[in-house]
């Protein structure tokens, strides 16, 4: 193996200076991919939440008389309003919000990792689902005390029943949310300290087919307002969020590709030179594709693992805390570079037959 590394790095040998500004091209390259298939991912799973979770049919409540009007709303059908509350975190940086019992039976959602909570069991603390950014402090299957970095004051105790899927969740202030340090906590026996408190409320008129009309007074004075008018106000916020991750991906992968262009055009020549004398000294074919697999590894996983290790930094500002970093579009990113180049020089070495031995010698 040893000396096909050493005819691979010859191979770099070549034009270093164009290896080297194509690996820069690839790192950014395939950062661009993980932000922008990140950001479509994010835009997907939240289409998917909108139509699993049929909420084209919710309503916020935003009105100084929500009392009165969750109590018409409860009498007139027989439900209960979603009642989301925000209360202080450990942190600036994490949020906590309770579900009610009427949020978890209407909001399908999804763990990576543990459980969902049980409404009906005992825990022996608050049940709480935790975003990814958490998951490295408390473990799934276990309670933590939780207290204020501040004032080290007890918020509770809470039960860690799982992860949530994709750090995305239902906020009943932007409809949507991706945040890697969020609880979502199951509180019915008012356990938790709820200093600094906010309250909305939100409901789900799924089945209802008369309730636009029936209510109409409240929708006109913006005391109930249609979940889609957020929704479709988002939507359009995220397209716009996205476009400079697109046109980013676009442009240097534009870049990359005249990248390879250059770099294949430059050594071309060389390469076939060196193909030929390797098959003139009695190398197989099989051997020279393995020499060229080497040599565009060699090209491909230097700018790969610093594009792993720019991830895992931007997960760690505000980037990572906005948008989804996708491993995917970074893996489609890396596969797209390697193949694009180990195919253009596979036909370099599949052209390189005995016959042309000769005079590819003379060339040199």
């Amino acid at each position: 193996m040893r000396k096909y590394i050493r005819a691979a790095l010859s191979q770099l040998a070549y034009s270093p200076v164009l290896a080297v500004v194509l690996c820069i091209e690839f790192v950014v390259m395939m950062t661009c991919f993980s932000l922008c298939y990140g950001a479509l991912e994010l835009y997907r799973i939240r289409q998917q939440m909108y139509e699993q979770n049929g909420m084209s049919d919710w309503y916020y409540l935003r009105s100084g008389e929500n009392e009165a009007l969750i109590s018409r709303l409860e009498a007139d059908t027989g439900r209960s309003a979603l009642s989301f509350e925000y209360v202080e975190g450990m942190n600036s940086d994490t949020q906590i919000v309770i579900y009610s019992e009427a949020v978890f039976k209407s909001l399908d959602i999804l763990v990576s990792k543990g459980e969902r909570i049980d409404l009906s069991r005992d825990y022996g603390a608050v049940p709480c689902l935790i975003t990814s950014g958490l998951a490295g402090d408390y473990k799934v299957g276990q309670i933590y005390e939780l207290k204020t970095d501040f004032e080290q004051r007890t918020i509770g105790s809470f039960y860690i029943c799982g992860v949530i899927k994709d750090d995305v969740l239902f906020s009943p202030t932007y409809g949507f949310d991706y945040d890697t340090r969020h609880i979502i906590a199951y509180d019915p026996e008012a356990r938790i300290n709820k200093r600094m408190e906010q309250h909305f409320d939100v409901w789900n008129a799924s089945g209802l087919t008369d309730f636009a009309d029936k209510y109409s007074d409240y929708i006109e004075r913006n005391a109930i307002q249609p979940f889609d008018y957020y929704y479709s106000a988002r939507n359009e916020l995220e397209r716009e969020r996205i476009m400079p991750y697109v046109l980013l991906m676009i442009v240097f992968t534009t870049l990359s590709l005249t990248g390879l262009v250059a770099y294949g055009i430059s050594t071309g020549v060389q390469l076939r030179r060196q193909n030929a004398l390797f098959r003139l000294v009695g190398a197989k074919r099989r051997q020279l594709v393995l020499i060229t697999f080497l040599r565009i590894l060699m090209i491909v996983a230097l700018p790969a693992l610093l594009s792993f290790v720019g991830r895992a930094y931007m997960r760690t500002t505000d980037i990572g805390e906005t948008t989804l970093l996708s491993f995917r579009g970074q893996l489609t990113a890396i596969g797209l570079c390697f193949g694009v180049m180990f195919l253009s020089s596979l036909i370099s070495v599949i052209g390189t037959g005995r016959e042309s031995i000769s005079e590819r010698v003379r060339e040199m």
